[in-house]
């Protein structure tokens, strides 16, 4: 059976996990001598970044300085009481999960509301 290793100059074996010497990292040397940059971010910290970010949004006539989040909030709102469906897809499912933890006072009626809604839209409550 043939070995596929071979005799480097040097007289050591070359082969499968065995590169030459001359080639290989000298002792305190990196594999990676930059490193990762200063100031680089992942993307759970840009977007955590750009959702704090301030932006002026027109409430009841006004304008009014709220986090990027907070205005995607308003956003979603809004178009859920103009009728938007999407965005009643997206609101009543949060609406149910708030009246699990008690967080928002709800109804018997209202729970009972809610979870007609997803059924009619397929969607599970996360329970």
């Amino acid at each position: 059976m043939p070995s596929n290793t071979k005799k480097a100059k040097s007289g050591s074996e070359v082969g499968y996990k065995k590169p030459p010497r001359n080639t290989q990292f000298q002792p305190g040397q990196s594999g990676n001598p930059r490193g990762r940059p200063k100031g680089s971010v992942n993307a759970k910290t840009l977007l955590a970044k750009l959702l704090r970010k301030p932006v002026i949004i027109t409430i009841n006539g006004k304008p009014v300085k709220v986090s990027m989040l907070e205005a995607q909030f308003e956003k979603i709102f809004s178009d859920s009481l103009h009728g938007k469906p999407s965005a009643q897809k997206i609101i009543m499912p949060l609406l149910l999960d708030l009246a699990d933890a008690e967080a928002i006072p709800s109804a018997e009626e209202d729970r009972w509301i809610l979870e007609r809604f997803l059924e009619r839209n397929a969607r599970k409550p996360s329970s």
